[in-house]
């Protein structure tokens, strides 16, 4: 049975392995690799959301991301097809995106300074093996290259009503599996490896995101509809025979071991080889610095977890936060108490809890725990006194910060208020990171712990100096776009 896996496309069934086009996946485990180019992933369309001369605009951290995707799969497709794997690209809309040099410019000074991003252009369909020479056009009548009937006659039967170009080749090749029904337009291409069995078919779009293939179901949960399954396993059905198909007709003859005899050798042949050689290393060598770049990111923009994280993952951007204020801040476990968060320091000690939810306030249920906690804390021999308790609070997650309501319900700031217990909303925690990262503020650290001990019931953390920081100036920086001279 072949191992089919799909990139940036949702099917119904278990039949084909799903993953965003965010993924590290190695395509080398797959037979059959459908693929759908896409910025969703990458920048959402909101309210918040950045445009430049129309067009979305990347944030740094969005660049980045759909840079290290766009090397990723191109070097992965590639290698796919290399290893003999057929590789089906479904063509979307093109769609241009700005994205980040990580090229800053300032203009001004103090606090009059400006901080300009330099952006530039890039192709969405980048991410996709797709030839160049392209332009953008849409439309729904196309014809079959006789040529390429054996192959793609059984598919081309079944979707040729619901496939749609969204670009032609301004020139035709050998490759030109599909042609608009007048012009002879290339709209599909079939490249196949000289040295393996494998393949790149470029196909026209088909509806994956139909509204009729899903629907709410009484729980309010998006579900795949009897029309959505049905797509779904007869396009699966198909991409396995035009699978077949292409590959039996690109069978070639496996060298033997005697054709690498140097009685053989062409010329030209150990120059090249030697390139590759090299290549290869220079390869290892950026792979190994980008792997590194990638970790020294993560920890820096590990503070945003304190946005949108619970569980684990908020316990740790809370222990990250407090380290940065001054406190030591750890996990307590000792095999028979285990806390969140036991944090010390000049000030005092205290011990915390955290909590996310999804769509709603933090309740009192975590306040119990603390209390808990406290008590447990102070019958071990070494506590002397009770340590003071913090619940740190991200209610309403899911959403973003400025449209959220209250953190924490009325009846949670009220008990904590009268058990001397300290609430910190996560966001303002986050705010308060933002400010220490930026400028290493001691005084203001020691009034942020000063303020978590002293707090009972909502922590006020200090006003941040007027020292406008960088994430503030790059939020309203005007953009430039690179061009070529």
């Amino acid at each position: 049975m072949k191992k089919i896996i799909a990139i940036g496309i949702e099917l119904a069934g278990d039949a084909v392995e799903q993953v965003g086009l965010q993924s590290n996946a190695s395509l080398l485990d797959w037979d059959i690799v459908l693929f759908r180019p896409s910025r969703e992933e990458f920048f959402t369309d909101s309210q918040y959301a950045n445009y430049y001369r129309g067009k979305p605009s990347l944030d740094d951290s969005e660049s980045v991301q759909i840079l290290e995707a766009n090397q990723h799969w191109s070097r992965q497709l590639r290698d796919a097809v290399a290893e003999g794997k057929t590789v089906i690209v479904f063509i979307p809309p093109p769609e241009t995106v700005y994205v980040a040099t990580g090229e800053k410019r300032f203009s001004g000074t103090g606090r009059n300074q400006k901080t300009t991003n330099i952006v530039t252009e890039f192709e969405v369909l980048s991410l996709a093996e797709i030839p160049k020479g392209w332009v953008s056009a849409q439309g729904r009548e196309m014809k079959l290259n006789p040529a390429f009937n054996d192959v793609l006659s059984p598919y081309w039967s079944e979707f040729a009503d619901s496939s749609i170009y969204n670009i032609t080749w301004t020139e035709s090749s050998a490759s030109a599996c599909i042609h608009t029904k007048t012009g002879s337009r290339p709209v599909g291409r079939i490249m196949k490896n000289e040295d393996s069995k494998g393949s790149i078919i470029l196909l026209p779009d088909l509806p994956f995101d139909d509204p009729g293939f899903t629907a709410w179901d009484d729980e309010d949960e998006l579900v795949w509809t009897k029309e959505g399954e049905i797509f779904s396993k007869r396009l699966v059905s198909q991409i396995v025979s035009l699978s077949a198909n292409v590959g039996a007709a690109s069978v070639k003859t496996p060298p033997p071991e005697w054709a690498d005899d140097d009685g053989f050798v062409l010329p030209g042949e150990e120059e090249l080889k030697e390139k590759l050689l090299k290549i290869n290393d220079t390869l290892r060598e950026i792979s190994e610095k980008r792997e590194a770049a990638r970790e020294e990111l993560a920890g820096v923009t590990e503070a945003r977890g304190l946005l949108f994280e619970k569980g684990k993952a908020l316990e740790f951007a809370v222990l990250n936060a407090l380290r940065m204020l001054g406190f030591q801040a750890e996990n307590f476990d000792d095999g028979v108490l285990e806390f969140d968060a036991v944090m010390t320091c000049l000030e005092g000690r205290l011990i915390g809890e955290s909590e996310g939810k999804d769509n709603s306030a933090i309740n009192i249920t975590k306040l119990r725990q603390i209390s808990t906690n406290i008590h447990e804390d102070l019958s071990r021999d070494e506590v002397e006194q009770p340590a003071k308790g913090v619940l740190f609070g991200n209610g309403h997650r899911l959403s973003a910060p400025p449209e959220r309501s209250e953190t924490f319900t009325a009846k949670c700031i009220s008990a904590a208020a009268s058990t001397s217990v300290a609430l910190v909303d996560t966001v303002e925690l986050f705010r308060v990171v933002q400010h220490m990262m930026e400028t290493q503020d001691e005084d203001f650290a020691k009034a942020c712990r000063e303020a978590m001990i002293q707090a009972s019931g909502l922590v006020s953390f200090p006003d941040t100096p007027p020292v406008e920081s960088a994430a503030a100036a790059e939020a309203t920086a005007e953009h430039e776009p690179v061009t070529d001279d």
